[in-house]
């Protein structure tokens, strides 16, 4: 598909290639009419400004050599190199966002940020002499992981609540619309004991909103629907029977197809006895059902936000920090126990 230039909109608006281009910038010298039109004649056709030609501009305007990309690095913060190849949430947040960066013609690269003795100057200096002006902050398992780079160097995006060091803009699957989903199908299903199963990590790091939905919920039902939640520093299979053995939920919501694997393992007849579902299913849980919170559009979006803060010239920490926040769908697999006819509803946030 051709791009849209600023010379289809000049000639469609009827003024000068310079007035359109001006006018597009909001540049004072054009008139209010004259930009609205112009703004119109865009909006009609399509066009949306380069990625890369405001930045490689300002380079040329202040001396710098001209480059023929601009370049992206995904900082890996996770403890163990490489392990965002083998969750597969993360694969797909990862994958999403090198797919877009290459759609739109930036050099793209990963980093692993937490390489032994790799200072966060001497991590601050390799980005800069690489040339890189964008950074997307990947998640880190970690509640509140602390990163101390020369922010002013660069426009940053994070992925997902738990790395600070900075009020960051950030790109991330919107939780509470996640488990509210869960939580509404499985009333329509029928379920009335609905219980879930966590590592209290996997709640910090998402701003406890799995344990206040939960509190919010219990509040709600009768005292004989009231299943207490789970949320231990590191659970086993044993604390998961006990924990059934002791709540008696008829569904479990959890994070780990794990759960759902020593469940069948113990004996459970899943969805007979118990149902289960995921608050972040992927593919490669398959028999499971779940909110797919399709984590590849957290990727891209993150390289959209990055993008648009290029554009703009808009480095260092954020001055009003904008969260986006991505809605998850229902998957329906084999977990729950469903009538013929059921259909997940699309949307739960009225």
């Amino acid at each position: 598909m051709t791009r849209v230039t600023v010379r289809m909109v000049a000639e469609k608006a009827g003024v000068s290639v310079s007035t359109a281009s001006l006018a597009l910038r909001n540049d004072p010298r054009v008139s209010e009419d004259t930009r609205l039109r112009v703004d119109e004649v865009a909006h009609m056709l399509g066009y949306y400004p380069h990625p890369l030609l405001g930045s490689m501009m300002q380079d040329v305007r202040s001396g710098k050599k001209e480059r023929q990309k601009l370049s992206i690095v995904y900082l890996d913060n996770l403890k163990e190199e490489g392990r965002w190849k083998e969750v597969a949430s993360y694969a797909a947040t990862f994958e999403g966002a090198r797919r877009r960066a290459e759609q739109l013609g930036y050099d793209f690269d990963l980093i692993w940020a937490r390489a032994p003795k790799l200072s966060s100057k001497r991590l601050s200096d390799i980005l800069w002499n690489r040339g890189v002006d964008g950074i997307i902050l990947g998640p880190s398992e970690e509640p509140h992981l602390s990163i101390d780079l020369d922010w002013d160097r660069f426009s940053t995006v994070a992925i997902s609540y738990d790395v600070v060091g900075g009020p960051f803009h950030r790109v991330t699957n919107n939780h509470y619309l996640s488990i509210r989903l869960a939580v509404e199908v499985a009333k329509q299903l029928g379920y009335r004991r609905i219980g879930i199963f966590l590592e209290q990590h996997q709640n910090e790091r998402v701003n406890n909103v799995y344990s206040n939905y939960m509190a919010a919920y219990n509040s709600k039902v009768d005292e004989a629907n009231r299943v207490e939640p789970c949320f231990l520093d590191g659970y086993t299979k044993k604390d998961l029977f006990q924990w059934l053995e002791s709540e008696k939920p008829d569904l479990v919501l959890g994070l780990s197809r794990f759960i759902y694997e020593w469940m069948v393992e113990g004996g459970v007849r899943v969805p007979k006895d118990v149902g289960f579902a995921l608050l972040d299913r992927q593919p490669i849980d398959e028999v499971c059902c779940g909110v797919d919170q399709r984590t590849e559009y957290i990727g891209q979006s993150a390289v959209d936000l990055v993008t648009t803060l290029l554009r703009t010239y808009q480095k260092g920490v954020a001055e009003v920090p904008l969260h986006l926040l991505s809605e998850g769908r229902w998957h329906q697999g084999g977990t729950m126990v469903y009538p013929p006819d059921f259909q997940a509803p699309l949307s739960v946030r009225t």
